[in-house]
């Protein structure tokens, strides 16, 4: 994703072709197959309920929060 954008000509975003693989592979492997059917903009609430997830578990500890967020996106999927 940073490459992606760093060295882009033209603006990126979540419906550019190497943002979207980089974001699908970013997801953990619970979440492969329901990342397939995503729009741009559901793939980016995704990738953002999956990073802050991230960033809770190594900030606070909680290890509960990884779970919570594939448990909401398998929800509204």
């Amino acid at each position: 994703m940073r490459n992606c954008s760093a060295h882009a000509a033209q603006s990126v975003s979540f419906s550019t072709k190497e943002i979207v693989d980089a974001a699908r592979n970013f997801m953990p492997p619970e979440l492969q197959d329901v990342m397939n059917v995503k729009d741009e903009k559901e793939l980016r609430n995704c990738f953002t309920l999956v990073c802050t997830a991230m960033m809770a578990q190594i900030e606070e500890g909680n290890a509960e929060a990884m779970k919570d967020a594939i448990s909401t996106i398998k929800r509204t999927n």
